[in-house]
């Protein structure tokens, strides 16, 4: 008798244990739940040699910048540039410098020191045999970047037919800015400069030459040329900041634009449990139904628990979270950026979260009201309960990316359309059109990049 009791406990602590066992929840941590945002490129190996070209626009529509003052901010640009190339400190550790002057048909490969003499009248006057008569034509310039990796610069006031703008515009794509050459960017500085000369039209049956004076003037009167980088972007940025520490005064009081299809943000943004939390959810610190369990960490996830009854059925959560963009990026239109949802639930069958397509569910949370300003990324996210019909834990991961950008300020007020008078010479023709075509060129050559990565876990009771 007494074994036989001894039996039946035994049999019971034996059941007791196997039903706990068997009723476990199965635990799932960060380890099978990753939130890996899409990964932002390196720089390239800096190890690699670079070959940089500084290309001055040698034609008489530049003669006004240099015409009786040879230190103009113009002849101090020309001298800044081939400072900071030739300083010990470069982006790349093996770097080959050379000079050109633009002209008609092609470049001409000039020394150094004739390099310097761009802050000289003879330079474009046609009158030295040494630097014979030229018209613009800057495309000549830009060829295929060979073997080792290139920086073209282009110095010159723009001011062109649209058409030759166009011939341009293509010619940089077919070169330089395509996604055969993947980190390759564009950078305009523009900058005003004083001027005392002739303005050439670049449509005379509209517009005739006249003559332009700055003596006197305020910087905003002071005729505008372009610094044009064509190269990596590490590259571009690297010795336009030299440009920035050397010459402070000149760089505050231009302006640049950078053009980079690679990426926008230097981080991908992800949730930082900041949101302003609803009063209709619970923020536990872990999920659990009975059949599965979630521990992940908050953050990067956002974890939530909605109770069987609630009376908003879509709650709201704000959002101003860290926003990194990349240095000198185009400001991002706010209208174009988008969301890409993956949903994951748990498939008893393989004992895992796997993909769930169902419309429904991908319509559960829906991000909206974005506003990038420089430091932060605001957002609202709504929880559509209804759309998730089932009890159970879901994982939702959202990717938003960008699909535009904003035009700047600058293009369209210093473009010829925003002129004061038919003799303004503060403006440049066509150059609103050509920033928009190196725009239109960069969303082309863009594949929706991601400006952030948002996790949720979330249990519907």
């Amino acid at each position: 008798m007494k074994f036989r009791v001894q039996l039946k406990s035994w049999l019971t602590i034996c059941s007791t244990f196997f039903m706990v066992v068997a009723c476990r929840p199965v635990l799932f941590t960060n380890d099978q739940l990753p939130c890996d945002p899409p990964s932002v490129d390196k720089a390239p190996d800096i190890s690699a040699p670079l070959k940089i070209s500084i290309n001055v626009d040698g034609s008489g529509s530049m003669y006004g910048y240099v015409k009786n003052n040879s230190s103009s901010r113009y002849a101090q640009t020309i001298t800044l540039l081939d400072s900071v190339v030739n300083l010990g400190s470069g982006s790349r550790s093996q770097v080959e410098i050379e000079h050109y002057r633009i002209g008609e048909k092609t470049t001409q490969l000039i020394k150094e020191n004739q390099y310097q003499k761009a802050r000289l009248a003879e330079f474009y006057t046609g009158e030295s045999p040494e630097f014979p008569e030229v018209s613009s034509h800057l495309d000549v310039a830009i060829e295929n970047p060979e073997e080792e990796d290139q920086l073209l610069i282009l110095v010159t006031d723009l001011d062109q037919q649209g058409s030759d703008l166009n011939k341009l515009n293509k010619k940089i794509q077919r070169t330089y800015f395509n996604k055969q050459l993947p980190g390759y960017a564009v950078g305009i500085l523009g900058i005003r400069s004083e001027y005392n000369h002739t303005v050439y039209s670049v449509n005379k049956s509209l517009f005739p030459d006249f003559e332009y004076t700055t003596q006197g003037e305020e910087l905003e009167s002071y005729r505008p040329f372009y610094v044009v980088f064509l190269g990596h972007y590490q590259d571009i940025v690297h010795y336009v900041e030299k440009i920035q520490q050397k010459k402070p005064d000149l760089f505050n009081t231009s302006e640049f634009s950078l053009f980079y299809p690679e990426h926008i943000v230097s981080k991908i943004t992800t949730l930082q449990n900041s949101a302003s939390f609803p009063p209709d959810l619970i923020r536990p610190s872990s999920l659990q139904n009975g059949k599965v369990a979630v521990e992940v960490t908050s953050p990067p996830y956002e974890i939530i628990e909605a109770p069987k009854r609630i009376d908003n059925s879509r709650p709201n959560l704000k959002y101003t979270l860290p926003f990194t963009p990349l240095k000198y990026s185009l400001p991002i239109n706010n209208n174009s950026i988008i969301t890409q949802t993956e949903v994951f639930t748990y498939n008893f069958d393989s004992e895992s979260f796997t993909a769930n397509n169902s419309d429904s569910l991908n319509k559960a949370i829906n991000l909206t009201d974005w506003k990038i300003t420089d430091d932060n990324l605001n957002f609202t996210s709504t929880i559509n309960l209804d759309s998730i019909t089932n009890p159970g834990i879901y994982i939702f991961k959202i990717n938003a990316m960008v699909k535009n950008f904003q035009d700047e300020e600058w293009w369209s007020q210093w473009d010829f359309s925003s002129r004061t008078s038919d003799r303004d010479g503060s403006k440049t023709h066509n150059l609103l059109n050509f920033m928009e075509n190196l725009k239109r060129t960069t969303i082309d050559l863009m594949e929706e990049p991601s400006i952030g990565y948002f996790c949720y876990a979330i249990q519907k009771n």
